[in-house]
Protein backbone atom coordinates (compact mmCIF):
# COMPACT_ATOMS: atom_id res chain seq x y z
CA UNK A 1 0.00 0.00 0.00
CA UNK A 2 1.55 3.18 -0.74
CA UNK A 3 1.23 6.51 0.90
CA UNK A 4 -0.40 8.54 -2.17
CA UNK A 5 -3.07 5.32 -1.43
CA UNK A 6 -3.41 6.05 1.86
CA UNK A 7 -4.48 9.61 1.21
CA UNK A 8 -0.88 11.15 2.56
CA UNK A 9 0.85 13.81 0.53
CA UNK A 10 4.62 14.22 0.57
CA UNK A 11 6.31 17.55 2.20
CA UNK A 12 9.58 18.93 3.01
CA UNK A 13 10.62 21.62 5.35
CA UNK A 14 13.91 23.29 4.42
CA UNK A 15 15.80 24.85 7.43
CA UNK A 16 19.66 25.50 8.14
CA UNK A 17 21.48 23.38 10.86
CA UNK A 18 24.33 25.23 11.29
CA UNK A 19 25.43 26.30 8.05
CA UNK A 20 24.28 22.60 5.98
CA UNK A 21 21.12 22.53 4.33
CA UNK A 22 18.78 20.01 5.91
CA UNK A 23 15.34 18.98 4.96
CA UNK A 24 12.94 17.73 6.98
CA UNK A 25 10.83 15.29 5.25
CA UNK A 26 6.69 14.34 6.60
CA UNK A 27 3.45 13.01 5.10
CA UNK A 28 0.14 14.73 5.84
CA UNK A 29 -3.59 13.39 5.50
CA UNK A 30 -6.49 15.44 5.70
CA UNK A 31 -6.37 19.19 6.77
CA UNK A 32 -6.15 20.79 9.84
CA UNK A 33 -9.54 21.52 11.49
CA UNK A 34 -10.11 22.94 14.79
CA UNK A 35 -12.50 20.72 16.25
CA UNK A 36 -10.49 17.89 15.83
CA UNK A 37 -6.91 16.83 17.30
CA UNK A 38 -3.99 16.61 14.06
CA UNK A 39 -2.36 12.81 14.91
CA UNK A 40 1.34 13.07 14.66
CA UNK A 41 2.99 9.76 13.90
CA UNK A 42 6.61 9.38 15.10
CA UNK A 43 8.95 5.91 13.83
CA UNK A 44 10.89 4.24 15.76
CA UNK A 45 14.30 3.69 15.07
CA UNK A 46 15.93 1.91 11.69
CA UNK A 47 12.10 3.03 10.31
CA UNK A 48 10.90 5.35 8.93
CA UNK A 49 7.46 7.71 7.96
CA UNK A 50 5.77 4.94 6.16
CA UNK A 51 5.59 2.74 8.56
CA UNK A 52 2.40 4.19 9.83
CA UNK A 53 0.37 3.49 6.48
CA UNK A 54 -1.11 0.50 7.37
CA UNK A 55 -2.61 2.31 10.39
CA UNK A 56 -3.13 5.60 8.30
CA UNK A 57 -5.42 4.54 5.54
CA UNK A 58 -8.16 3.23 7.63
CA UNK A 59 -7.99 6.58 9.62
CA UNK A 60 -11.01 8.92 8.03
CA UNK A 61 -10.28 11.92 5.89
CA UNK A 62 -11.49 14.14 7.95
CA UNK A 63 -8.56 13.97 10.78
CA UNK A 64 -5.45 15.72 10.21
CA UNK A 65 -2.58 13.35 10.59
CA UNK A 66 1.39 13.87 9.64
CA UNK A 67 4.27 11.04 9.46
CA UNK A 68 7.45 12.72 10.11
CA UNK A 69 10.93 11.25 9.23
CA UNK A 70 13.36 11.71 12.46
CA UNK A 71 17.02 12.83 11.24
CA UNK A 72 19.00 10.06 9.96
CA UNK A 73 16.33 8.11 8.86
CA UNK A 74 14.18 7.99 5.53
CA UNK A 75 14.00 11.06 3.41
CA UNK A 76 14.88 13.91 6.09
CA UNK A 77 18.72 14.80 4.90
CA UNK A 78 21.45 17.01 6.03
CA UNK A 79 21.42 16.55 10.03
CA UNK A 80 24.84 15.06 10.12
CA UNK A 81 24.77 14.48 14.24
CA UNK A 82 28.11 13.15 15.40
CA UNK A 83 25.29 10.63 16.95
CA UNK A 84 21.53 10.38 17.46
CA UNK A 85 19.86 9.88 20.34
CA UNK A 86 16.90 10.38 21.97
CA UNK A 87 16.87 13.93 23.12
CA UNK A 88 18.65 14.54 19.58
CA UNK A 89 15.27 13.41 17.83
CA UNK A 90 13.43 15.41 21.06
CA UNK A 91 15.18 18.53 19.82
CA UNK A 92 14.81 18.00 15.97
CA UNK A 93 10.98 16.95 16.64
CA UNK A 94 10.07 20.26 18.57
CA UNK A 95 11.61 22.28 15.86
CA UNK A 96 9.95 20.47 13.11
CA UNK A 97 6.64 21.20 15.20
CA UNK A 98 7.16 24.87 15.36
CA UNK A 99 7.61 24.71 11.47
CA UNK A 100 4.61 22.51 10.23
CA UNK A 101 2.32 24.50 12.73
CA UNK A 102 3.76 27.75 11.46
CA UNK A 103 3.02 26.83 7.95
CA UNK A 104 -0.53 25.18 8.73
CA UNK A 105 -1.17 28.72 10.73
CA UNK A 106 -0.33 30.62 7.53
CA UNK A 107 -2.42 28.47 5.23
CA UNK A 108 -5.37 28.04 7.77
CA UNK A 109 -5.11 32.02 8.00
CA UNK A 110 -4.95 32.83 4.15
CA UNK A 111 -8.10 30.26 2.89
CA UNK A 112 -10.34 31.94 6.05
CA UNK A 113 -10.14 35.35 5.50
Amino acid sequence: FTAYRAGLTKHSLLTDNNGVRASFSYNEKGSRNREKPSIVFVHGLSSNKETWIPIIKNIPSDYHCITVDLPGHGETVGFNEDRYSIDTFVEKLKFVNFMINSYLKSIFSSSHM
